[in-house]
């Protein structure tokens, strides 16, 4: 490489030995030389300056993002900890993935209790939580069926989480939480195909999940202390008849809207008797977790006693719940297509808190519903009517 030294020396014994009228011509030569000089000096130090800022920005771009996680787990933290519902629970856990993934699409996916698939979609914004929306039942989740996270580059994949295979080709992260040892939900995160979120961001997200799963079981705990005799059905997981009548009167002594659904299963002794006990232990099972997974995330299913179940089914006419009911009576069809268990129907009663003037009347006339559907055949969901209560007295007191 040519240096400024070497450049001034030949510039000087050309200035001594050139003739006076090549003057200009040699001053021109001079400062060219001396320029070409000047940048293969200064050019890698420049580039190198170039180098150093760019590292730098790296840096404080990395530092600034590790600032960015710390403040949303911190932030996690407070508002896991001060949330008294479960509903506020998950509002936390939304609005925190939504925060840290601002350019992806993020939902929270729940599950019915103890299944290893998910049923219901609520989509997550940094402003809250939408409304839920029913994927169908029990579409399945890798993250359930295998308890860690799964991620894909694309959805599309043949290792992609079965739920997600239908949709675009996106890349996807599944991260699960549990509740007292069960699957509960999934947290969902879609982006562009190939872009997943850094190691850090889904620790974080793993993180929180567990924080979510620990706050609810903690919760849930908090409410059998407060009520020692409120349990759950040890065969399906659903609460049992002294939770849901608790519920059922709460929620009409608060003047709160909702319809009561009474399900039996149709002929259930005689099932039994050709099918076997374990069969019927199935069949009960199986039509619990339609229920759960068909109806909405706040509806509330139990087992009442015996081949009956109840739903409350919160802030909807009756008319809106037989819509309800009927959906789970299809879910249920479709779901014994795909089982080996011996196929069986439920009959259905459906009855509207608005109408009566005692819980109790709100109970018989569903119940009332539910004989009346067993007489015309089973197998289908009828409306209450209060006036069919009335005769029933009569029928009684004749």
């Amino acid at each position: 490489m040519v240096t400024f030294t070497a450049a001034l020396a030949a510039t000087e014994a050309v200035r001594t030995t050139a003739p006076v009228w090549q003057a200009p011509a040699l001053a021109a030569a001079v400062a060219a030389i001396a320029m070409g000089a000047a940048h293969l000096v200064a050019a890698p130090w420049r580039d190198r300056l170039h180098a150093e800022r760019a590292a730098k920005r790296l840096v404080d771009d990395e530092f600034a993002h590790l600032r960015r996680l710390h403040a949303v787990t911190d932030q996690l933290d407070l508002g896991i900890e001060l949330a008294e519902r479960e509903s506020d629970v998950l509002t936390v856990l939304g609005r925190a993935i939504a925060t840290l993934f601002e350019d992806r699409e993020n939902a929270l996916l729940l599950a019915p209790t103890g299944g290893s698939g998910v049923s219901w979609s609520i989509a997550s914004f940094a402003e809250g939580l939408a409304e839920p929306e029913p994927i169908g039942f029990q579409a399945r989740c890798g993250a359930l069926s295998t308890r860690r996270t799964v991620r894909t580059d694309r959805t599309q994949a043949l290792d992609a989480c079965p739920h997600a295979q239908g949709d675009d080709d996106v890349s996807s992260i599944c991260v699960p939480v549990w509740v007292g040892g069960e699957n509960f939900a999934v947290v969902n995160s879609r982006g562009a195909p190939g872009d997943l979120p850094s190691d850090d961001e889904i620790r974080v997200v793993e993180m929180a999940a567990r924080r979510a799963g620990a706050r609810i079981a903690a919760l849930r705990t908090e409410r059998v202390g407060h009520h020692d005799d409120v349990a759950r059905d040890a065969l399906t997981g659903l609460p049992n008849h002294t939770a849901a009548s608790r519920r059922l009167r709460d929620l009409f002594d608060d003047n709160a809207r909702f319809a009561l659904a009474l399900c039996d299963i149709d002929g259930f002794a005689g099932y039994n008797d050709r099918h076997g006990a374990a069969a019927g232990d199935l069949a009960l099972r199986l039509f619990a977790e339609v229920m759960g997974a068909t109806l909405r995330p706040g509806d509330i299913v139990a087992r009442h006693s015996g081949d009956r179940f109840l739903a409350i089914i919160r802030g909807c006419t009756a008319a809106q719940a037989q819509s309800a009911m009927e959906r789970v009576r299809e879910a249920l069809v479709l779901e014994l297509a795909d089982q080996e268990l011996a196929p069986f129907t439920v009959s259905v009663g459906i009855a509207e808190s608005g109408s009566a003037e005692r819980v109790e009347d709100v109970v018989e006339s569903a119940d009332v519903a539910v004989l009346v559907a067993k007489r015309e055949g089973g197998n289908r969901v009828l409306l209450g009517d209060f006036s069919k209560v009335a005769a029933a007295r009569l029928d009684d007191l004749g």
